[in-house]
């Protein structure tokens, strides 16, 4: 079980390396993956109606890993394909021990099956890990203290949850992710951004972070 702090800093290394000029938004997940990293994307259809998994990885035996994502998600679900495609990087950089033995789809879905067994922490590393990647935590508190001052001149400071809700909203659509991982990200450490709207709002500040010592 990797620490919260140990994943936040891992994530933020693989991309400080992949991308050395500096960061954009949204993240670009498949340069981190294909250029980066050298994994193989290879769309499979049926993938998850097969084997009950939205994607996993193996080593060829010429050496070469490939990275499988069931093909509906990667057509249709830009977001969904965003998020498996950061967790299958994670489980590369953070578990790939566990996918020595695997040499094909089904080996690989089974182990990826047993990781993803009851929340089982190496999934739980995976996804917050991938929620790092894709909303790197200091970039998401500039823009979320960017876009919440832009709101709140708009739309004032009478309801909070309707701000934080909004704030989610439209932090996602600028990082290509779901409102739900965005909000998720915004409650915790170390983006800590929902508190700091309820401090800002409290206070009518329109600068989430005014009060930091």
């Amino acid at each position: 079980m990797f620490r919260i702090s140990s994943l936040e800093r891992s994530a933020e290394a693989l991309l400080e390396a992949a991308f050395p000029d500096g960061l954009s938004i949204p993240i670009d997940v498949d340069y981190v993956a294909e250029a980066y990293l050298n994994l193989e994307i290879i769309p499979i259809p049926g993938l998850e109606a097969n084997y009950s998994v939205w994607g996993s990885f193996w080593k060829t035996a010429e050496g070469q890993y490939r990275l499988i994502i069931d093909q509906d998600v990667m057509d249709d679900k830009p977001n969904l394909y965003r998020f498996t495609l950061g967790e299958e990087i994670a489980h590369y950089v953070l578990h790939r021990s566990h996918f020595a033995e695997v040499e094909d789809v089904k080996q690989a879905c089974q182990v990826q099956k047993e990781l993803q067994a009851d929340l089982h922490h190496m999934e739980r590393n995976a996804k917050w890990f991938s929620s790092a990647i894709l909303m790197p935590s200091q970039v998401v508190r500039d823009e979320a203290n960017r876009t919440y001052g832009t709101l709140v001149s708009h739309v004032g400071y009478g309801d909070t949850d309707a701000i934080v809700k909004k704030l989610a909203g439209l932090l996602a659509r600028q990082f290509r992710v779901s409102p739900q991982a965005m909000r998720i990200r915004m409650d915790n450490h170390p983006c800590k951004v929902t508190e700091a709207v309820e401090r800002a709002v409290t206070g009518h500040h329109a600068d989430l972070w005014e009060e930091r010592c």
